[in-house]
């Protein structure tokens, strides 16, 4: 069978579980309701509760995941300051990286 074919079925797999699986995810596991409010519509108030775009809460999701120098416990180099005089944190392979 020609590898194109193997890909073609693979991908057309692939999108088949992704919808029809994932709809069974939401409706039948997770029971997700549309007309959810979420507690920053809730309880807004402009300073903690503020409703923002998905995609800006995934990066923010993102880079709080990907910034891995506060759990890896990096070590701090005396007299290295980064932006508002905090203190970078030195990686492996010259990779720095604030420390809040």
């Amino acid at each position: 069978m020609n590898s194109l074919v193997l890909i073609a079925i693979g991908l057309l797999g692939i999108m088949a579980g992704w919808a029809f699986h994932s709809r069974f995810i939401a409706n039948r596991i997770y029971r997700l309701d549309p007309d959810f409010v979420t507690p920053a519509h809730q309880f807004r108030d402009g300073v903690d509760y503020v409703p923002t775009n998905r995609y800006v809460l995934w990066g923010h999701h993102f880079t709080s995941v990907a910034d891995t120098a506060a759990i890896r416990g990096g070590r701090e180099e005396e007299g290295e300051r980064g932006v508002a005089g905090s203190v970078t944190t030195a990686l492996p392979y010259g990779v720095c990286s604030l420390v809040h």
